[in-house]
């Protein structure tokens, strides 16, 4: 699985996506990447001019809570 971590970095960041889908993405790169990759998540998802969905927000937020 950490090496399908980079496949789903865009899914997780592209607005356009289903939110389902960009969950399920950040819920991978948050339980398999490594520190680096979770970070890269990070910043990617700032730079996106587009509101994040709650959902999303809430799905970073629970693996912050949780490590």
């Amino acid at each position: 699985m950490k090496a399908c971590v980079e496949d789903f970095m865009p899914i997780a960041i592209a607005p356009e996506r289903g939110k389902y889908a960009r969950i399920a993405s950040v819920r991978a790169i948050s339980t398999t990447g490594t520190v680096e990759q979770k970070m890269t998540l990070w910043k990617a998802l700032n730079e996106v001019p587009a509101e994040l969905p709650r959902e999303l927000l809430a799905e970073l937020l629970n693996e912050l809570v949780s490590t």
